[in-house]
This record gives structure tokens, sequence and C-alpha cells, in this order.
């Protein structure tokens, strides 16, 4: 699938659900978040690096089927939520922007070629 189609089920996208038992990094939810999508997903692994709970979505228990439910059903029924934190999404997702990793990945390099000289 062509990166231009995926953008376009992320921005037609009300919320993303995420019931992964164990993500990496979590690109899907960055994914999401750029386009202002706010998540709904298990507090695992690198997750809660990524989404605040309120704020750009929402992070339930693993396995808790029935909190991650009434997220879903709360934002279905509440779309000022949704839009509110649609906007913690776009918000969020500046912290990860292509330009600014990339700095940070310098400095990093830098600072540990100092510590070495």
């Amino acid at each position: 699938m062509s990166a231009k189609k995926l953008a376009e089920y992320y921005i037609q996208a009300d919320v993303l659900i995420s019931t992964s038992r164990y993500e990496g990094f979590g690109y899907t939810i960055l994914e999401a978040l750029t386009h202002g999508a706010p998540v709904v997903c298990f507090n695992n692994s690198a997750l809660p690096e990524l989404i605040i709970d309120g704020y750009n979505g929402f992070m339930v228990e693993t396995d808790d089927i029935d909190a991650m439910a009434r997220r879903i059903k709360r934002l279905k029924n509440d779309p000022k939520l949704r839009q509110k934190l649609a906007a913690g999404a776009l918000e969020s997702a500046r912290r990860y922007n292509e330009s600014r990793l990339v700095g940070k990945y310098i400095d990093l390099y830098r600072s540990l070629s100092a510590s070495l000289a």
C-alpha cells in the first residue's frame, strides 16, 4: 500500500485502536498521531513514550478489554473529546519530526565523541 493511501486512511479515522501486547517503538501509533488520530492502546512496551493518557489518546492496562471498550465507546459518543485528543495527537507528533530527531542524534554523537576525546 502506498504511503499516500495509508495517510488517507489515517486522516479518515476517528481513532486508532491498538490491541498489541508488545510494540518495539510503535511506529503505527506515531503515524496515527501524525495524522491527528487519537489512539486507544494497551500500556506496554514503548507506548507510554508516545501516548499521554487523556491528552492524545487513552492507555489501558494490557488485556483489560472492558476498559478498552469503555474508552472506545466514550470516544464514539463524545466528538468534542475526540477533537481535543486529535489536537493533542498532532501536537505530540511534532516531537518526532525528522529534522528534530536528526538534530538530537547529531547532538548525541557529538557528545559521545567529545567524551571519547
